[in-house]
């Protein structure tokens, strides 16, 4: 009979070494998976937030594209760029070209003006200006003329009259024009009224200024005009000088301005100029216009010539110039040739003359208003 053999130590020994290594193992195995899983999910998330930073630079650039491709014209810039340049520099072509033309023609005119014969100059005053200023015996031709002098005056108001600007404090203005054989001057006054109106301003230019404005220094007599809204006066009290005028005023519902008129007539069947009189042909314009709601400017220009006896008889520059100047002892010593001398005592004594008149204008619209004016 066999008996069996006594356990030894040896044998739990091992199996307890069995058992850790399995737990060690099955700890490492748990701690893979769980770093495998860890691993899985870093890599997933990364690459979640790489697609969606893909995603945000592909809008980028698809609206950079079109902000890029986007432009205000229909062309390309560039295209646009090309286009302005040649235009350029095909209008400098041009331009240097007519230059070149004008330089020619101006040459050829020297040329032909140099070659040409002067034109003969006449001693009249003009057909036009007697035709558009004079008036007839007749009641209808008379009325018929009157309306036209006034209107044609106050359609030729030169431009000065209402766009010549305030450059200085200088408030009058003379100029002398000589062609050889007929002398204009001109002249200008203008004054701002502060605390007047429209009104009131039209009333004193009308009164003060066109209808009596002359009569301290002439004497007026009214002539018979057949018209209401017109006046008709002649200015005597000079030797061997009269001045027919025939003045009126012009002014326009709801316009912020009026003008007042007076033209010289040159021949009335009715009227006519006492024999041996010289005649002067002269043209005055009043702008009165309203600069602001208180504020009216008066604006004066006349413009006259040297006087004349007949159609055909005009003064004479060495005649006109000290009579008109009262400098006869000067302009005897100058030549019966030098007009150019004559023509600069003339300018230097006008622009004495009116600058001071000046304060007279000014005075004569400080003065008491009258009667309104019967306007058209």
């Amino acid at each position: 009979m066999l008996i069996p053999a006594m356990p030894t130590e040896q044998q739990p020994l091992d199996h307890t070494k069995q058992t850790l290594l399995e737990q060690r193992r099955q700890r490492r195995m748990t701690r893979d998976r769980e770093n495998k899983r860890r691993k899985k999910s870093e890599y997933v998330h990364e690459l979640t937030e790489l697609r969606a930073t893909m995603a945000k630079l592909k809008l980028k650039i698809s609206s950079m594209a079109r902000a890029a491709s986007t432009s205000v014209t229909l062309l390309p810039w560039h295209e646009v760029a090309r286009a302005v340049e040649e235009d350029t520099t095909a209008l400098v072509k041009s331009n240097m070209r007519l230059r070149d033309e004008i330089e020619w023609f101006r040459h050829l005119c020297s040329v032909l003006a140099s070659a040409a014969p002067a034109p003969p100059r006449h001693h009249l005053v003009g057909a036009a200006s007697w035709r558009d200023a004079c008036l007839y015996q007749d009641d209808s031709l008379r009325a018929m003329g009157l309306n036209w002098i006034t209107t044609a005056t106050r359609a030729n108001a030169p431009g000065a009259l209402a766009h010549m600007a305030l450059e200085s404090d200088k408030s009058s203005f003379t100029n002398v024009t000589f062609d050889g054989t007929w002398i204009r001057m001109h002249v200008m006054h203008e004054k701002v009224l502060d605390h007047t109106s429209l009104d009131d301003a039209v009333q004193l230019a009308w009164t003060n200024v066109l209808l009596d404005g002359t009569s301290t220094v002439s004497h007026v007599t009214r002539l018979d005009s057949g018209r209401d809204d017109t006046v008709y006066v002649r200015h005597g009290g000079r030797p061997k000088h009269s001045l027919q005028l025939v003045q009126r005023a012009f002014r326009e519902p709801g316009d912020d301005y009026a003008i007042l008129v007076a033209r010289s007539v040159m021949d009335d069947e009715l009227h006519p100029y006492p024999a041996g009189d010289y005649k002067t042909d002269g043209q005055e314009w009043i702008l009165v216009r309203e600069i602001g709601p208180t504020t009216c400017l008066v604006r004066q220009i006349m413009v006259f010539s040297q006087p004349f006896f007949d159609h055909d008889h005009v003064m004479s520059l060495d005649e006109f110039v000290p009579l008109f100047t009262r400098q006869g002892a000067r302009t005897e010593k100058l030549h019966p040739d030098d007009d150019d001398s004559r023509v600069d005592i003339l300018r230097v004594f006008l622009d004495r003359t009116y600058s001071a008149r000046q304060a007279r204008f000014e005075e004569m619209l400080d003065l008491p208003l009258a009667s309104p004016p019967s306007t058209t």
